[in-house]
């Protein structure tokens, strides 16, 4: 087998304050959580600290949330909170038969205008 060309990502998905959030600043290229932009903003600020402990930068770390779009009523205020807070992935849970993707509509359209697309 080849040897990998770039240094593999490793995700780490999960807001536990003492375990998870503290082996995400140690080891994790990108952290995924599910939650508001209020309990994210506590989640990240966590995050934060801990990455202070082991004296490692917090942008090193990619962001990426798990968003319950049936509950955003305002997609561009809840996308710029979350954008705020450093998150640039943005993950939906969509379940069949029938997907709904057009849920993600107004997810793209946010993006593509922030992106000046």
């Amino acid at each position: 087998n080849p040897a990998p060309t770039r240094q593999i990502p490793i995700l780490i998905g999960g807001g536990g304050p003492k375990k998870t959030l503290r082996m995400t600043a140690q080891y994790a290229s990108i952290w995924q959580h599910f939650g508001s932009p209020d309990d994210m903003a506590e989640k990240a600020a966590v995050l934060d600290e801990w990455c202070a402990h082991f004296d490692r930068d917090p942008s090193e770390i990619e962001r990426a949330v798990g968003v319950d779009w049936g509950k955003v009523t305002d997609v561009a205020a809840t996308a710029e909170r979350y954008a705020g807070l450093g998150f640039t992935q943005f993950t939906f849970g969509l379940t069949g038969p029938d997907f709904a993707l057009s849920a993600v509509a107004p997810w793209l359209k946010w993006r593509d205008a922030r992106n000046g697309g």
